[in-house]
């Protein structure tokens, strides 16, 4: 009997020191998991590259018919410890002043590019998700936005080519009616 008690005790002991080191193991890696997940990496770095003040000529397409050009200033810079990269546009577009603000970040747990625009020429947010492309040195996104005519989300697709340090060029298509048409060319330039 007092060895069956022993017996109990001991397994009872050893029954909680796994459990309590298995909570430990899993905290640590709840932990090491949190810390990749925080750390900014190669693809922020990447970003920070576009760090500066930019000019910005933006040219406007109608289904395949170039229109209107706006010159605007961009300034890049990273945020928030190097984690997110904010892009503040403002100039004047279609002879209003414009203003507009981008993020572009790298979620280092999906393993993907994040974006988010807004402007003063709207009151929707425009959101997509892209790669980077090494060979093209380019992003690559897809995203959706509000169609004011409609009030639906309709697709778009937007490409970032990093020609160099000092010239970027932003290329956005949307589709309409089944067929997918450019709309927009940014080419940016370092001051």
């Amino acid at each position: 009997m007092k060895y069956d008690m022993c017996y109990k005790s001991f397994l009872t002991g050893l029954i909680t020191l796994l459990l309590a080191g298995a909570a430990a193991f899993a905290q640590d890696q709840d932990n090491a998991s949190w810390t990749e997940f925080m750390t900014p990496g190669p693809f922020h770095e990447l970003l920070q590259q576009s760090d500066g003040e930019w000019a910005a000529t933006i040219t406007f397409w109608n289904q395949g018919e170039k229109g209107e050009t706006a010159h605007t200033t961009c300034t890049n810079s990273m945020i928030l410890g190097g984690r997110y990269q904010q892009s503040i546009y403002k100039g004047s577009m279609m002879g209003m002043p414009f203003e507009g603000i981008g993020t572009t970040a790298y979620d280092n747990a999906r393993k993907v590019f994040l974006s988010t625009w807004i402007d003063n020429m709207g009151t929707g947010m425009m959101y997509a998700e892209g790669r980077y492309d090494s060979t093209k040195q380019e992003l690559i996104f897809q995203g959706y936005t509000s169609d004011p005519q409609t009030g639906d989300l309709t697709d778009y697709r937007e490409t970032f080519h990093i020609a160099d340090r000092d010239r970027q060029v932003m290329e956005m298509f949307m589709t309409v009616k089944g067929r997918e048409y450019k709309v927009m060319e940014i080419i940016l330039e370092r001051k």
